[in-house]
């Protein structure tokens, strides 16, 4: 997995640049999201993570710190964030390419099958929530 290409896909979804220089909360919690996606699935160290991001180390592992909290109290970042999960997984096909290793193919279909019904579900999740906003 390519770090400036994961940049541009979790900058995209969030309709933000996550290299601005900012303390936003909405910033703050996109870097987070690309911070744990880089070091969850493309296993760079934490000081790779955070030059490519034109930060320290300590930020990316503060952010890394504060993340299921983001997830658990918030539950719009949560939905976003499993949807970005998803297409990150999804729009970089090859495994290898990506860093992501697999015991068996079976094994990466299973994923993958879990991810679709993730999706499914934060679908739903949203029409409620859009249904009680109105």
């Amino acid at each position: 997995m390519d770090l400036n290409k994961l940049i541009k896909v979790v900058s995209k979804h969030f309709d933000i640049d996550i290299l601005a220089k900012t303390r936003k909360r909405e910033y703050v919690m996109a870097r987070g999201a690309y911070f744990w996606l880089a070091r969850e699935y493309g296993k760079y160290t934490l000081k790779s993570i955070g030059d490519s991001a034109n930060l320290d180390h300590a930020s990316v592992l503060h952010a890394l710190k504060n993340f299921d909290s983001w997830i658990r109290f918030d539950k719009q970042f949560e939905i976003k964030f499993k949807s970005l999960k998803f297409v990150v997984l999804t729009s970089f096909k090859n495994a290898q390419e990506n860093n992501i290793t697999y015991k068996n193919a079976e094994e990466f279909v299973y994923k993958i099958n879990c991810l679709i019904i993730e999706n499914d579900i934060l679908k739903e999740k949203i029409k409620v929530l859009e249904k009680n906003r109105i």
